[in-house]
């Protein structure tokens, strides 16, 4: 029994996104090697500027989502009491704000407890995004 095999020839017609043999300024080596020196990303500036325009877009929107949650915090000095005291292990009464504010989605404070220890909290959530709701609080004593 023998194997007869014939030599198979493939042409590729398209890489990368590239005509093998069109004219868009890539030899059609550089093309068939894949990414490579010689490739181009992009086809003219058009593209570019569309990229740098989403980009823009995207961080500004970013920007603006940061603005919102801030102006719609909704968290009241006692709700911040109460969570706190509750992982710290006291009373809203036993603890004192001396210090609160607001950056995006999160609140900073700095409490006074009655024993004398201070601490600092970061309560995140209470805003238009999270729909009032919070995620446990996390204290440090300073």
């Amino acid at each position: 029994m023998s194997l007869i095999t014939a030599p198979v020839r493939v042409v590729p017609t398209r890489l990368s996104g590239f005509e093998a043999g069109s004219d868009d300024g890539v030899a059609p080596s550089a093309a068939l090697a894949g990414w490579t020196a010689g490739t181009r990303l992009f086809k003219g500036t058009r593209m570019n500027t569309q990229h740098l325009l989403i980009s823009a877009l995207f961080i500004a929107s970013l920007t603006g989502c940061s603005a919102v949650a801030t102006k719609t915090n909704t968290l009241s000095d006692e709700r911040i009491l109460s969570e706190t005291g509750g992982v710290l292990g006291l009373s809203p009464s036993e603890l004192t704000l001396v210090e609160r504010r607001t950056e995006g989605v999160n609140t900073y404070v700095t409490l006074k407890a009655s024993n004398g220890k201070t601490y600092a909290c970061t309560v995140n959530g209470g805003n238009l995004f999270s729909f009032g709701m919070t995620n446990p609080p996390v204290c440090n004593p300073r």
